[in-house]
């Protein structure tokens, strides 16, 4: 039988107020932090999360900051970037999931599509000497494909440099995406 799910905030760069859903199995059960795609809301994991607590879990569903229920909503006043992500919030996120679940082990973290890729980012910091100190986790990735451009062929190999270009040109002129 499902325990209640919690819901907690995670403060980030003390602006942004951040929801995590926590959906406890055994206290000594493994803890997977699910890492939503980009513009998913938490509640759209809720039928995995509560499948996989019914199967044992501890599982943690967070709001990306400024997304869904998180506010405000990144603008020049309010704004974060990848690395922010990477040694601020996913760090944070795991904390709580230690203090949460001290008995747990090692996270896992379950990233889907977006999730997967900063989950993949965070790891490889992780393993340089600037993030040696970051918490421990593992990786389980979901529809989390890689988009380098040396995996595309013809004129759609230029597709990945030239959004990134166009991207970069689009936050210069507006101060952000």
């Amino acid at each position: 039988m499902s325990q209640a799910v919690e819901t907690l905030a995670v403060p980030f760069r003390n602006t942004f107020h951040c929801p995590v859903q926590i959906y406890p199995g055994p206290g000594d059960a493994r803890t997977l932090l699910v890492l939503p795609a980009m513009g998913v809301a938490a509640r759209h994991y809720q039928t995995f999360a509560t499948r996989l607590q019914q199967q044992g879990l501890n599982v943690l569903v967070p709001e990306w900051p400024g997304q869904a229920s998180s506010h405000p909503r990144p603008d020049r006043r309010h704004d974060y970037g990848y690395r922010a992500l990477l040694t601020e919030y996913l760090p944070a996120l795991l904390r709580l999931a230690d203090a949460r679940f001290p008995d747990s082990g090692k996270a896992v973290l379950v990233g889907h599509s977006l999730g997967g890729q900063l989950g993949t980012l965070y790891l490889a910091h992780r393993a340089t000497d600037a993030g040696a100190r970051l918490p421990e986790a593992d990786l389980f990735g979901i529809a989390c494909g890689n988009i380098h451009y040396r995996h595309w062929q013809g004129r759609q190999r230029l597709f990945t440099p030239m959004a990134a270009l166009g991207f970069n040109l689009i936050a210069l002129l507006l101060g952000n995406l």
